[in-house]
């Protein structure tokens, strides 16, 4: 069998073999992600953070974090 694939990135199509078509697997659980190690504040803490225009701090959550220890954070 063979696949008609479309690479909406780049607007082109393929034709491509059942060989070079895998499944997704399937992102981890928020649980399975470790904390890197010297994170000061866990996903859900309120903190202050210096928001970068102006230089001012603002209460802020923190929403995620990535494994190399910075911060996703919405103020708040």
């Amino acid at each position: 069998y063979k696949y008609l694939v479309r690479y909406d990135e780049y607007g082109n199509e393929k034709l491509l073999p059942a060989a070079s078509l895998r499944s997704v697997e399937a992102p981890p659980e928020v649980a399975e992600i470790k904390t890197p190690s010297g994170m000061r504040y866990e996903v859900g803490a309120t903190i202050e953070a210096q928001y970068v225009e102006d230089q001012e701090w603002y209460v802020a959550q923190v929403n995620a974090h990535t494994p190399e220890g910075n911060y996703f954070i919405t103020f708040v």
